[in-house]
C-alpha cells in the first residue's frame, strides 16, 4: 500500500464524506476511510479476509500439513523453509519415454492417464474452498513471487467476450476480468468436475458451457470457434515434460479462431528466478503428483511458442511465465 496511494484514497473520502446528506461528517468519513482501506486490502491480498471462517481455516491447515508431511515447516518474516530428509526426492511417477525398450506403448499411455488423474484429483471441493486463498493470496506472491494481479493483467488485456478457458480452477480469472460490450459467451474445460462444477457457478451470470475433457487428447466438441483461450496454471500440472505438454497447444488450435489470441501462465523450475521457498514447494509438489515441471524451461517455452505462432510475448515474475500467442 503505497503512501501516495493512502493520501489519494483519504482525501477523496474526504471529499465523498463533506458532500454526503450525513450531518455527522467524522462519522461518515470514519465509515468511508474504512470500507476504503478494506477495498485495498481485498484487491492487494488477491481474497476477502472477513470470509475466512474457522472452517476454512481448519481445511487449510488440514491441506497444508498433508502437502508438508515430508519435513517440519519453519514460518519466518512473510515466507517459510522446509526442513527436508537431505535425501534426493524423486517425483512419485515412473516415467518412460515412448522409445524405451522394453514398455509398449499402451504401457506408456495408460501411465500418462493415471498421473493426469492424480494430477486433477487434487482438485476436491475442500481444496477448492482454500485455493484461492491458498494458491492466488498467499502462494503467488510470497512463494511463487508473482502476485497474482500480474496474471490478471494479462487476462484483461487478452480475453475477449467469446472466450474458452482451460484448467478453470475456481473461475476467479473469469469472475475479475473485464470484458467487452455486447453479449459474453463463455465456454470451461477442464478434467475436474469439482473446478467445472466451481468456476459454473460463481460465472453463471455469463451463463457459461462446461466442457469434461482431457486436452493431452484430441478434442472433438461441437462448438464455434473462440477469439481466445486461457490457459492459467495448466502446464506444470500436467504429465511429462514441456514439450510433450505444450502438444496442448495443438490440440486446441482448431477451437481459435484465425485471428485469435491464446494466453496464459506456468510455473517454471529452469530459466527463472525460483527462491529456496518455491524450490522446497515443487520438490514436494512434484513428488506428490501435484505438480510435474522438474525440467520445465522457459527455454522450452519459446521455442514451442516461435515454432507454432506468428508472434508471442513471455514475461517472467518470479518462477511464473505469463504469456500470450497469435496464430
Amino acid at each position: 500500500m503505497h503512501p501516495v496511494n493512502i493520501l489519494h484514497r483519504k482525501l477523496i473520502v474526504a471529499w465523498k464524506s463533506y458532500n454526503s446528506d450525513s450531518g455527522e461528517w467524522s462519522a461518515t468519513y470514519k465509515k468511508n476511510i474504512e470500507l476504503a482501506d478494506h477495498k485495498e486490502l481485498v484487491e492487494a491480498l488477491g481474497f476477502d479476509p472477513d470470509k475466512v471462517t474457522a472452517e476454512v481455516i481448519a481445511e487449510a491447515y488440514e491441506i497444508t500439513g498433508y502437502l508438508f508431511d515430508d519435513g517440519a515447516i519453519i514460518f519466518y518474516n512473510v515466507g517459510f523453509r522446509i526442513k527436508a530428509d537431505g535425501g534426493r526426492i524423486q517425483n512419485g511417477r515412473q516415467r518412460h519415454a515412448l522409445n524405451e525398450p522394453g514398455h509398449k506403448t499402451k504401457e506408456v499411455i495408460l501411465e500418462i492417464s493415471r498421473a493426469v488423474e492424480r494430477g486433477q484429483a487434487i482438485y476436491s471441493k475442500p481444496i477448492l474452498t482454500v485455493y484461492d486463498l491458498w494458491v492466488l493470496g498467499f502462494s503467488n506472491k510470497f512463494i511463487w513471487k508473482c502476485p497474482t494481479y500480474n496474471i490478471l493483467n494479462n487476462f484483461n488485456e487478452h480475453v475477449s467476450s467469446n472466450h474458452l478457458d482451460i484448467g478453470v480452477g475456481t473461475g476467479y480469472f473469469l469472475d475479475k476480468c473485464q470484458f467487452g460490450t455486447g453479449n459474453v459467451n463463455i465456454a470451461l474445460m477442464d478434467l475436474n468436475q469439482n473446478s467445472l462444477d466451481e468456476a459454473a457457478k460463481r460465472i453463471e451470470r455469463y451463463n457459461p458451457v462446461k466442457y469434461k475433457v482431457n486436452v493431452l487428447e484430441k478434442i472433438n466438441i461441437d462448438t464455434d470457434r473462440f477469439d481466445s483461450i486461457s490457459l492459467n496454471y495448466l502446464f506444470h500440472c500436467l504429465p511429462g515434460n514441456l514439450t510433450e505438454k505444450l502438444i496442448v497447444l495443438d490440440n486446441v488450435d482448431h477451437l481459435l479462431n484465425e485471428s485469435g489470441v491464446i494466453f496464459g501462465s506456468t510455473i517454471l523450475t529452469s530459466g527463472v528466478n525460483t527462491s529456496r521457498s518455491a524450490k522446497a514447494l515443487m520438490r514436494i509438489y512434484n513428488k506428490k503428483g501435484i505438480f510435474d515441471n522438474s525440467t520445465d524451461s522457459l527455454d522450452d517455452l519459446k521455442k514451442y511458442l516461435t515454432k507454432k505462432y506468428s508472434s508471442f510475448s513471455i514475461t517472467t515474475h518470479g518462477c511464473v511465465a505469463i504469456f500470450s500467442a497469435i496464430k
